[in-house]
């Protein structure tokens, strides 16, 4: 058991930690006591993953105030160790690792609703002037069209495609890392506060972007505040769909081509120079964050579907500090 201990507080304390000098053991009759629990479950792991998800859980449970503390051996008896208090963490790791493998029902519900309704509007072109934006409809009662626009487009299959590759690669993402409910908020946020923001600067328009922008939000917020590594397909969608949009607003072809090709190849070169993971989360997230900024400048609807995803997300990790996976 001293040895499990060792091992653990090793992973946990890993500068000037020597293996029997300090061990994970917390004070007896104190909440501190369960962090040993999900320590052994570390040890006990088989695979990085469980390591990592086990690791979290210390770093739940553990108080602030008792972090980076170290207790000595003579404690060891302290521990008081049973049977359930170690199934029931092993288990709180395991039921992490399959909520990963579940289904991302929101991302195939919104995208299968979208699909059929844009599919619709080009069988039928009267869909799009029924689900559009029109303020005098809105006026004569039609509250519905705050939100039927985004289950259409007006910019035809071109404008559908790149909205429908962002939910399927941004969408995916956000909804391993938020859960289900909580990337159905940032949608809806984004692609609510987007809609208010058409009916003031763009009065005739639809698109599902505007609430995926919300969701890329969210990932942003996401982005500095958790270690969550990120992939270059990921990495290269949000720069460079921020950068197609910062550069439809100064105006003409060149400008879009010119942001796409300089962001992403920023981002593709530091993947490929093996840049730390920190530089790339950070680059990405401020990147978004000022291009939203710049594009709620010049009034463009997806600046305010951006900032409204990421205070939103912003609002979560205030009301769950401990904000993970699937909770």
């Amino acid at each position: 058991m001293r040895r499990l201990f060792g091992a653990a507080s090793l992973f946990y304390y890993p500068t000037g930690i020597e293996r029997n000098k300090f061990l994970l053991v917390p004070p007896e009759n104190h909440p501190i006591r369960r962090c040993s629990c999900a320590a052994l479950c570390y040890t006990l792991a088989a695979d990085g993953a469980s390591k990592r998800a086990a690791c979290r859980e210390r770093k739940r449970i553990l108080p602030k105030e008792y972090k980076g503390t170290h207790m000595t051996s003579q404690h060891i008896e302290q521990a008081s160790l049973t049977t359930n208090e170690v199934d029931q963490a092993d288990s709180r790791t395991y039921d992490n690792q399959s909520a990963r493998k579940k289904l991302p029902i929101s991302t195939m519900t919104v995208i299968g609703i979208t699909s059929i309704c844009t599919g619709l509007q080009f069988l039928y072109p009267s869909v799009l002037a029924a689900l559009r934006r029109n303020p005098d409809a809105l006026a004569a009662g039609e509250w519905w069209r705050m939100f039927t626009p985004l289950l259409v487009h007006d910019g035809g299959l071109g404008h559908f495609a790149y909205v429908l590759v962002g939910l399927i690669i941004v969408g995916l993402t956000v909804e391993r890392l938020f859960g289900s409910w909580r990337w159905l908020l940032l949608y809806l946020a984004g692609g609510l506060v987007g809609e208010i923001a058409g009916y003031a600067w763009d009065p005739d328009g639809a698109g599902a972007s505007v609430a995926m922008c919300g969701l890329m939000g969210g990932l942003f917020i996401w982005l500095l505040r958790r270690r969550e590594s990120l992939s270059l397909l990921v990495a290269l969608y949000l720069v460079s769909l921020v950068a197609a949009l910062s550069g439809a607003v100064i105006g003409g072809l060149i400008p879009v081509i010119l942001l796409c090709v300089l962001a992403s190849s920023a981002i593709f070169w530091m993947f490929k120079l093996h840049v730390s993971s920190h530089i790339i989360r950070y680059s990405v997230s401020f990147f978004g964050l000022a291009g939203a900024l710049f594009l709620l400048l010049f009034h463009d609807i997806h600046g305010a579907s951006l900032l409204a995803g990421a205070s939103v997300a912003v609002l979560l990790f205030w009301v769950n500090p401990h904000l993970r996976r699937y909770l």
